[in-house]
């Protein structure tokens, strides 16, 4: 300890075995004390063992200091070698005493002699032992939940990453076939209108083929809404959803307008994770994530939806009866009446009134002219004095 004293400064490592313990254990704990003292103030560092409870005490006092042992197996009697930082140990003499046969009297004498502060400082370093033990265990368990969370967790992204994909694919499957459908119909509207003008077809063949073609093309729409519908409800059952909660849980109700590809619709019906949808007169049924609600903001404000450059030439097959032409042009009342029997003739309306009011006589005359040699029409007349007389022209079409 002398020459260890005499040589050691800030940048020395001590290493002492059973410090002290070759006299009086009492002075050797003070002696033991009073040299580790010294090397803290030279701020050497040290590793010291001992069996000596006042030294673990000691270190309890000091700041500087970090208690550290082996583990013991108290049931087995056998040291396992295990560090344990921060925890003293001990020496576990009566038990191993007991367990090579000393005699019991003697047992009971002996600690008798050591008296209670001792056997609180033997028990305070049990409950530590056994403290660190349970946190041990406690933190091996809780690695093994955060592996297994980690696992769980990349196995549903994974699944969510599939589902996303699957999901975007669908949906631009679906716009692209809703495009289509909506090319398709106003392809075959414009089609018929020009047969009819051109007298390739009476208007009753024209209707006829009309409604033929209409058929086909919705009823390959609601497969492709069917398949979409399918989709629709595997998802939701991975979410937990039923069909019904999904649907409570969106803004879609029967009447709704609603944009399809920034084409402008109406719901007319809901059914499951599915609606069909009413544009330019024709019913399509697609998946609700397919179509978007017209906003409030965008109806407050009254700002008219933005229509699709395909269905801009189509006609408006949910039409009125009637048409005013009041304050027109004649050119551009001619237009607008061209467009109107040609709407009026597509839809069946058996009749309908042309309002061109009296007077100059103008545009009664765009209107006698035009109907002397349209196609599709039964007869026309003027209007009775109820219906408006003079100023209203009344149509019967085929």
């Amino acid at each position: 300890m002398r020459d260890i004293l005499s040589e050691c400064g800030s940048d020395a490592l001590v290493l002492i075995d059973e410090i002290c313990a070759g006299t009086d254990p009492a002075e050797g704990g003070a002696l033991a004390a009073g040299v580790l003292d010294s090397l803290l103030e030279r701020g050497a560092g040290f590793v010291v063992t001992t069996h000596q409870s006042s030294l673990k005490q000691y270190a309890l006092t000091r700041s500087q200091i970090t208690n550290a042992s082996l583990a013991f197996d108290e049931k087995l009697l056998q040291p396992t070698f295990a560090f344990q930082f921060g925890v003293p140990g001990n020496s576990y003499a009566f038990d191993l005493a007991r367990n090579v046969g000393l005699p019991d009297v003697v047992m009971s004498r002996a600690k008798g002699y050591l008296g209670e502060r001792h056997d609180e400082l033997e028990e305070s370093i049990n409950t530590m032992q056994k403290f660190r033990r349970e946190a041990e265990e406690l933190k091996l368990q809780a690695a093994q939940d955060m592996l297994q969370a980690s696992r769980l967790k990349a196995e549903l992204e994974e699944r969510t990453a599939q589902i996303r994909e699957k999901r975007k694919t669908i949906v631009d499957e679906a716009r692209e076939e809703a495009s289509e459908t909506l090319r398709k119909a106003n392809a075959l509207i414009e089609n018929t209108i020009r047969e009819i003008r051109e007298g390739e077809r009476s208007a009753a063949e024209a209707k006829a083929a009309f409604e033929a073609e209409k058929n086909s093309i919705l009823s390959r729409s609601e497969e492709r809404g069917a398949s979409s519908e399918s989709y629709s409800e595997e998802r939701g059952a991975s979410s937990g959803l039923s069909s019904e909660e999904r649907g409570a849980s969106s803004e879609l109700k029967k009447g709704t307008s609603v944009r399809v590809n920034d084409t402008v619709g109406e719901v007319v019906e809901i059914e499951g994770g599915s609606v069909v949808v009413l544009i330019n007169g024709i019913k399509f049924k697609l998946a609700a994530d397919n179509v978007q609600p017209i906003t409030k903001k965008e109806r407050k404000a009254g700002q008219p939806p933005k229509t699709s450059s395909l269905t801009t030439t189509a006609l408006d097959l949910s039409a009125s009866t009637s048409l005013d032409m009041r304050g027109m042009r004649a050119d551009e009342g001619h237009a607008a009446l061209e467009h109107f029997i040609d709407t009026a003739i597509m839809t069946n309306i058996p009749f309908a009134a042309i309002i061109h009011g009296k007077g100059t006589g103008a545009l009664r005359t765009v209107v006698h002219e035009y109907l002397k040699d349209r196609s599709g029409i039964k007869s026309w007349r003027n209007g009775t004095i109820h219906e408006g007389g003079d100023g209203v022209t009344i149509i019967e079409f085929l």
